[in-house]
């Protein structure tokens, strides 16, 4: 009979699959190699099977070890939800991994973070900001986050992706940059040089897409995937830059640059919440409701209010 298979020893089992190797697991866990080390060993010992092969040094589960590791996520979940069901929020002891893009860390971040920290003043956030949404969510396929923040999460069936804010963009360039003053329809836009995200970008994913629909696109185009670099090559006067409003108004205030309008306006960008499927619990509910509560992707460096 097995008996006295511990939540730690499952989470070592899981950690390991997740990120590869036994030191990794240890860092995501906050503990030590050994501790892991230990665990899966006590864990091989109660199960009276070996959960990993032993040679090399890669972390290759058995076909026992594949079936343990599936049936440990379902346990962990379920003990997740009883933890988090019952307990009261602001009791709450557990790390949270979280993913966000750039934009939301130079605008909502501050203020989420106000909120974040009332709620659940004993949770630990793990937090990661990248520029690319794609990354942040293959690593919640992978286990690595629990749930990201981004602007397309792709045509994926082990995600829930929840609605979190709508980001206004727009299009602008130095003041002195030689483009017409009225309105201008695409066809005439795309024939001036452009500065824009690229298709590994999610954000410039959607603009090239919207673009497509159109009918048109960029025939003189600089890329890149930063929103902070994307503002200083429009006000260096390489081309017209496709911005957020959050990172233009700034900018605008200042005086260097103007907004270039065009016809059909460009549509707000859908920002959403995505987590695994098979992961979802009262707590990251509740952290993906308090992000759309706060959250605003048009306001720089938004604090408390």
């Amino acid at each position: 009979m097995v008996t006295k298979v511990s939540i730690a020893q499952l989470q070592a089992l899981v950690a390991i699959v997740e990120q590869g190797s036994f030191s990794a697991a240890g860092r995501q866990l906050g503990i030590a190699q050994s501790a892991i080390s230990r665990n899966i060993n006590e864990l091989e010992s109660r199960l009276r099977s070996a959960v990993f092969q032993r040679e090399g040094r890669a972390a290759r589960l058995t076909d026992e070890g594949a079936r343990v590791a599936e049936l440990s996520r379902d346990a962990l979940r379920q003990w997740r939800v009883i933890c988090e069901e019952f307990a009261e929020p602001t009791l709450l002891h557990r790390t949270l991994r979280m993913g966000i893009t750039e934009i939301a860390a130079q605008t909502w971040l501050p203020r989420f973070m106000t909120a974040f920290r009332a709620a659940f003043p004993w949770v630990q956030l793990q937090l990661e900001v990248s520029a690319m949404a794609s990354e942040l969510v293959e690593k919640v396929q992978r286990g690595q986050l629990e749930l990201v923040m981004v602007s397309d999460a792709g045509d994926r069936s082990d995600v829930t992706v929840l609605p979190l804010g709508l980001m206004k963009c727009g299009w602008y360039c130095r003041p002195d940059f030689q483009a017409p003053q009225r309105a201008l329809p695409l066809d005439e836009l795309m024939r001036f040089p452009l500065v824009m995200q690229d298709h590994a970008s999610a954000a410039g994913r959607l603009v090239l897409q919207w673009l497509e629909s159109h009918a048109v696109l960029p025939a003189n185009a600089l890329y890149a995937n930063s929103f902070a670099a994307l503002g200083g090559m429009t006000v260096a006067g390489l081309g017209i830059g496709c911005l957020p409003c959050a990172v233009a108004h700034e900018l605008v205030e200042r005086g260097l640059v103007r907004e270039i309008k065009t016809s059909p306006k460009m549509p707000p960008m859908r920002y959403v919440t995505v987590l695994r499927s098979d992961q979802g619990t009262p707590f990251l509910s509740r952290v993906a409701e308090l992000a759309a509560d706060v959250c605003d992707y048009n306001l720089r460096y938004q604090e408390a209010g």
